[in-house]
């Protein structure tokens, strides 16, 4: 297998920029297990462990997909799966009293939309 045959420069360095961006970010996640499944369970998330685990697993295999050019577009369809239920379970701003939070959250919520749009362009 020869990774990357035949891409261009661009998108060799887009896919490296994807994968590292979803490595650094699920690391960071996973050191602070206990707040994302704290917050999981007080947005009454059942069994936040379990559900952490499952993003978790789903986000390092699109990830390694996409890092190591295999199924890439597997990777990236994961991803995807990833960042949507992620974004529909932490950044719920329609539900928020504190206007600024509100606004934080819907934030991330358009940051996460541009995130699955530089994913589209990785197929």
């Amino acid at each position: 297998m020869s990774f990357y045959a035949g891409q261009p420069p661009l998108h060799v360095a887009a896919q490296l920029v994807m994968g590292g961006f979803f490595l650094f970010q699920g690391i960071k996640n996973v050191g602070r297990w206990t707040t994302n499944v704290g917050r999981m369970a007080a947005l009454g998330i059942p069994n936040p462990p379990l559900w952490f685990t499952i993003g978790f697993v789903i986000r390092v295999t699109g990830t390694f997909l996409v890092l190591l050019d295999w199924h890439t577009g597997i990777g990236v369809a994961l991803l995807m799966l990833f960042t949507v239920l992620a974004t529909s379970v932490f950044h719920r701003f329609w539900r928020m009293t504190d206007p600024v939070r509100a606004e934080y959250h819907f934030l991330l919520l358009t940051y996460n939309v541009f995130v699955i749009g530089a994913l589209l362009l990785l197929l």
